[in-house]
């Protein structure tokens, strides 16, 4: 039944008091990848059989292709009087149909031999690959490229993976599967992170070299995350990442003029390897750069647009509150008598909570949009919100 009560948000408040930040802060990773950590995807066309006549309805369109299946698998084909292969003994086969195939290896690479998963697709009207067993299936990394000699043919790709297997269905789309583990990579994918220049040692070194030698350097090249894309954010993350390593690894040198790590678009972060040291642990340098450094996070993400007419409220990814006692006044709700909101499941950096998930609890306890635009309110003029508020 309908009654009234009033929502009760309490959390504790650390001894220490909170830091005194703009917007919620997180790590470099947060917002940033290493150029050469990108998913390869791998595709190929193959042949599903074993279908119980749920195959291609057209089967000559197929034929060419379990014809060539076949024919790698040791079979011989019969051929004509001009030795093109008879596909036309497979026209009233329909238990077998062309599939696009797909994998995608781990941006952290993958060693030959090892096993992933693939997807199967169907088209040219199968209706469903339930009990299909893809034959192998050569994977490359790209798309057809023509042959300078001949413009009708597509060069040969290299081979970077065989795909086959029994297909499993996902969920009630009854022309895509996959095989797990049914990938076989055939080469090393090793994503190389770093990039490596020789330069000449000059008389105002400060790395300590010896003018005039000659020494390798390493770079880090960063990718902002699309979401985060703008020359502002990556100048604003290049400078934070320098004074970083500044502090950190060069003994706070911060007044010498040297530049670690420089935006070179909206996109790119160059960072330079500061010393020896991680030199020869570039693994070790990427994952403090990652995980170790500190960065505001995107602008674009820590609005929060409210109108009191429609009740409209849109709450950005990275809005933050303070831990604080909120009393909101008493509204009907067809819950039981009293609710107590936990939202010990929404801990923040620094231990501060999420607006959006706190607005998504009210909304589940059907709170009116007037009582979470109040609240919200509230947040921001006790200085408890870390984020932009926007009302039309």
């Amino acid at each position: 039944m309908s009654s009234h009560f009033i929502i009760r948000i309490v959390m504790l408040a650390l001894a220490l008091g909170w830091p005194s930040v703009v917007f919620a802060q997180g790590r470099i990773g947060d917002v940033c990848t290493i150029k050469g950590q990108e998913r390869n995807l791998l595709r190929g066309v193959g042949v599903v059989v074993g279908l119980q006549g749920t195959g291609d309805q057209n089967p000559a369109t197929t034929g060419a292709g379990l014809a060539e299946a076949l024919s790698k698998s040791g079979w011989e084909i019969p051929r004509s009087a001009s030795g093109q292969p008879l596909t036309e003994i497979f026209q009233n086969d329909k238990n077998a149909t062309l599939v696009m195939v797909t994998a995608e290896v781990p941006a952290a690479g993958a060693r030959q031999g090892s096993l992933i998963r693939c997807r199967v697709s169907a088209w040219n009207g199968t209706t469903s690959l339930d009990g299909g067993t893809l034959l192998d299936t050569a994977l490359t990394g790209g798309p057809a490229i023509p042959s300078t000699r001949d413009s009708s043919r597509a060069a040969s790709l290299p081979v970077l993976a065989i795909a086959a297997g029994q297909i499993r269905l996902e969920g009630t789309q009854m022309t895509n599967g996959v095989i797990d583990d049914g990938c076989q990579l055939t080469v090393d994918f090793r994503n190389d992170f770093f990039e490596e220049e020789e330069e000449i040692v000059g008389s105002d070194d400060l790395f300590g070299g010896t003018p005039g030698t000659r020494r390798k350097v390493r770079y880090l090249n960063l990718v902002l995350k699309q979401p985060h894309a703008e020359f502002s954010i990556a100048d604003r993350i290049a400078q934070q990442i320098n004074d970083e390593l500044l502090r950190q690894t060069l003994g706070g040198i911060g007044d010498k003029d040297i530049v670690l790590a420089r935006a070179t678009d909206s996109v790119n972060i160059r960072v330079r390897f500061p010393n020896r040291e991680y030199n020869d642990d570039p693994v070790n340098f990427a994952r403090f750069v990652l995980e170790d450094i500190p960065v505001v996070l995107n602008t674009k993400h820590t609005k929060i647009v409210m109108n009191r007419r429609t009740g409209v409220i849109t709450v950005g990814e990275d809005v933050y509150f303070s831990p604080v006692a909120i009393t909101s006044g008493d509204f009907k709700v067809d819950i039981a008598p009293f609710r107590e909101l936990s939202l010990e499941d929404n801990q923040g950096m620094g231990g501060m909570m999420k607006l959006k998930r706190l607005t998504q609890a009210l909304n589940d306890l059907q709170a009116p949009p007037a009582t979470v635009i109040d609240i919200i309110k509230h947040l921001e003029t006790g200085g408890h919100l870390y984020g932009q508020v926007i009302e039309q």
